[in-house]
């Protein structure tokens, strides 16, 4: 893309989109002015790219679209995004290998010891958690730790454009990080997974750690012998293995998004106070104290959707 292209999609962007950043002061990250920096962004999302762009020139800080080290590398930028390519055409090396500008600055790390780079991780967060949002569409379209569709991102733009908050994490020194790992293939590893260890903590210091029954029941199940057995069995990587087993788990472990329980909560509010003048619940402690450990069945006296919802709302 262009950029001139980029930069009236910036323009339009900024009709809406007031980010708060994260640290204010630019010298705050300790920058070295002798060494090239790339950024980092965790989610592939345009929308991202150019609040890093304007937020970036705003600060006075390198820019994103400058060549990478030149002279040294052939990079015509200095950011790379760590999600890979989620489109249905992409190949499997689009899906689940490395950004080839990460493999190439790895890549000359080792091949050089005086080769180093600032490595910066970026974090954008588009709203404040589900349960601190006061309307139903805030709520869905919420940061949660479900990475969103294209649609869900123009939306969560849209509602939370006001709301948005940048971070720039302290620079990394891909040499120092890189000193004990000599061959590549590790080096990429060990720095891949630094880095989602590092956006995911930034999440949870946003948002709150991942609750979802979902989420932690899959990463508990990856990490069973047996499952991990069948990933190092496989003929392909280790890092598309486990992504591919993940996926299979995704697709039968059900859903559970806070955003759409925040809606459902603000919603069902709103309707029982206009239905009801009081709801008496009796011997839900019972309920309560035999929870713990083991699993409940829940009858409702009558066949209807108000019985339910009112259940799973008292439950709640």
């Amino acid at each position: 893309m262009s950029g001139l292209t980029l930069a009236l999609l910036r323009r339009l962007l900024y009709l809406w989109v007031r980010p708060a950043v994260l640290p204010e002061k630019p010298a705050a990250l300790g920058l070295d002015p002798a060494r090239p920096v790339c950024y980092v962004l965790d989610e592939r999302y345009l929308s991202n790219l150019l609040v890093l762009i304007a937020e970036t020139r705003r600060a006075g800080l390198p820019r994103p679209r400058a060549p990478l080290a030149p002279g040294l590398l052939k990079a015509k930028r200095s950011f790379f995004f760590l999600e890979r390519a989620r489109r249905l055409a992409a190949t499997a090396k689009e899906r689940y290998g490395h950004s080839p500008l990460l493999v190439d600055i790895v890549r000359a790390a080792v091949a050089d010891p005086a080769f180093d780079v600032q490595i910066v991780p970026v974090t954008l967060l588009w709203g404040r958690a589900p349960d601190k949002q006061d309307t139903i569409l805030k709520a869905l379209f919420a940061e949660t730790w479900r990475a969103p569709g294209r649609l869900r991102q123009f939306f969560a733009v849209l509602l939370h454009g006001r709301q948005a908050l940048l971070r720039f994490g302290a620079p990394l020194s891909l040499r120092q990080l890189l000193a004990d790992e000599p061959e590549e293939a590790r080096a990429l590893r060990k720095l891949g997974r630094l880095l989602r260890v590092h956006f995911r903590r930034q999440r949870e210091m946003a948002i709150g750690p991942d609750l979802s029954h979902r989420n932690t029941q899959v990463d508990a199940l990856i990490e069973t012998p047996a499952v991990r057995a069948a990933i190092a069995a496989q003929n392909v990587t280790a890092d598309e293995a486990e992504r591919r087993a993940r996926g299979f788990a995704l697709e039968i472990a059900s859903d559970y998004t806070y955003g759409v329980v925040r809606a459902f909560v603000l919603f069902l509010t709103w309707l029982w106070t206009r239905l009801y003048a009081g709801v008496e619940v009796r011997n839900f402690e019972t309920a309560a104290r035999i929870a713990p450990g083991q699993e409940i069945v829940y009858l409702p006296c009558h066949r209807s959707h108000i019985d339910y919802l009112l259940l799973s709302y008292v439950v709640y």
